[in-house]
């Protein structure tokens, strides 16, 4: 396999993965998979590291590859509950281009108002919101 079939292989499987993957198990998954040798997918890996492609998150004292989103998008649609939304807040700010959308929903109607306040605080306005059978969503717009 050449270098460009190692490299789609790689960020397939960290896209695909339904767990968070060391690097450790990422090299054992392609080897296995693949059969290619292990100094060349360590190569491949830290170059798409280097590339800005793949980067390490540390949660728990362990270290994940999860693939870089150096693009941003005009409309973010987030169908999420509440915790979660709050979380996501500084991927969504990453996400989402300067004159860009938000749409938020599965959360609570009592949820709205800290949830529209909070995203509000800096880098958002609220244009849009609405309610059904204690569900809400909300339309913001990027500064």
């Amino acid at each position: 396999m050449d270098i460009d079939g190692i490299r789609k292989a790689i960020l397939e499987n960290v896209a695909a993965s339904p767990a968070r993957l060391t690097p450790r198990h990422l090299e054992k998954t392609i080897l296995e998979t693949y059969g290619i040798d292990k100094t060349r997918a360590k190569s491949v890996l830290k170059d798409l590291v280097a590339q800005g492609q793949l980067e390490y998150t540390y949660e728990f004292g362990s270290t994940y590859l999860v693939r870089s989103f150096d693009q941003v998008f005009l409309m973010v649609i987030a169908n999420l509950r509440y915790p979660s939304l709050k979380n996501y807040y500084p991927q969504i700010i990453k996400l989402t281009d300067s004159g860009g959308w938000v749409v938020l929903s599965g959360l609570r109607l009592h949820e709205r108002d800290d949830l529209m306040d909070f995203y509000t605080a800096k880098y958002f306005k609220c244009f849009w919101t609405a309610a059904e059978k204690d569900w809400a969503v909300i339309a913001l717009k990027k500064k």
